[in-house]
């Protein structure tokens, strides 16, 4: 199925740009009606206007629906807010295709003057935000302690999402956000420290790519869908790009755990690499020992239990070492990741 989108794209901050996209939708929407009541299709253009329920042509086209899916000549235009959106219909799958480029650049251009004016207002609340707009995804689901985004290709599973990378967090909402006080409440937010990008393809007309966040409830994972080739490649350099800076901020993370049934401190140094520190009682005078400690260069495989154990291999004579974290391991995992993936980065050692 073959099905054009277009989401219009507007930041809080930007009431002007807002005002003219809902004027432009409105207009659609009313040119849609007055061609629809002097139509003799059959389709009612009630059944053609949604609220933002991200469902390509609904149910209610009844017998129509398979063939204009066939067609591939659709395209949908949603206002940013989700109280207005229309479905439009061209000629041809051509004339859809080149409506469809030209919209969607002229919203990449509203976009980008919207992340501008969000940055110049918001700056103080949120940091800079390094890249917003449109995705769609599928419904979560738990499976096994796993969060996880279904992956599906039934397109009424896809819910449309706005989605924001700011210099620390991936976040996404149900609506592209108008106030500070609605780009403080994002409806998920992944930390880009334990955020990874795993996969991207081209299913039939879908273009998607899978995130993965090491959460302490375990690893929360969503199927993303983008609309271009060049949205999917934007997303993915700022995913890679925050999750790598966020690494080099970072330098050091430091948690406690059990080693061989003692209690110990492990340090994750961004450049000095794994450090085993032992924990003394307060009344202790003398200065922590360090019981080992391994550059990044030695590490061989890591694995964990996903509840609480954590295995690093070192290889040598010191073989496996077994941590018990008292907690899911999955945030370091992610986090050790994202350090070695930064330093590979960083050394040019990449494709």
């Amino acid at each position: 199925m073959h099905t054009l989108l277009a989401f219009a794209t507007v930041a809080g901050s930007c009431p002007r740009i807002r005002s003219v996209v809902t004027r432009i939708v409105d207009t659609l929407i009313g040119f849609m009606w007055l061609c629809f009541k002097q139509s003799d299709s059959g389709i009612c253009v009630e059944h053609r206007l949604r609220v933002f329920e991200n469902r390509v042509l609904k149910g209610k086209l009844g017998p129509k629906r398979d063939e204009l899916i066939r067609e591939s000549r659709t395209l949908e235009l949603h206002s940013p807010d989700g109280v207005h959106s229309c479905v439009l219909r061209a000629s041809d799958p051509n004339e859809a295709t080149a409506w469809f480029n030209t919209l969607h650049s002229a919203l990449n251009v509203l976009t980008t003057q919207a992340l501008q004016e969000a940055n110049r207002a918001l700056g103080a609340v949120l940091g800079e935000l390094q890249h917003i707009g449109w995705l769609a995804r599928k419904s979560a689901s738990t499976e096994s302690g796993r969060v996880n985004s279904e992956s599906s290709d039934d397109p009424e599973r896809w819910q449309s999402v706005f989605a924001a990378v700011t210099e620390r967090e991936l976040r996404l909402y149900e609506s592209a956000p108008w106030s500070p006080e609605a780009w403080s409440a994002p409806v998920d937010t992944c930390p880009l420290l334990s955020t990874r990008l795993v996969s991207s393809s081209r299913q039939t007309d879908m273009i998607t790519f899978s995130v993965r966040c090491g959460m302490p409830e375990g690893v929360v994972t969503h199927h993303l869908r983008a609309e271009t080739h060049r949205d999917l490649a934007n997303w993915a350099r700022a995913l890679v790009q925050g999750s790598h800076n966020c690494a080099q901020t970072q330098r050091e993370l430091v948690c406690r755990c059990l080693w061989q049934g003692q209690p110990a401190q492990l340090i994750l140094h961004y450049e000095n690499g794994f450090t085993l520190m032992e924990v003394l009682n307060t009344l202790t005078r003398r200065e922590p020992r360090t019981l080992w400690k391994f550059p990044f260069e030695r590490l061989r495989m890591s694995a964990d239990d996903g509840a609480r154990l954590l295995w690093l291999d070192f290889g040598g004579e010191e073989g496996e070492m077994e941590l018990d974290l008292e907690s899911c391991p999955k945030p370091l995992v992610f986090i050790l990741h994202n350090f070695l993936s930064a330093k590979i980065h960083r050394l040019g050692l990449y494709a």
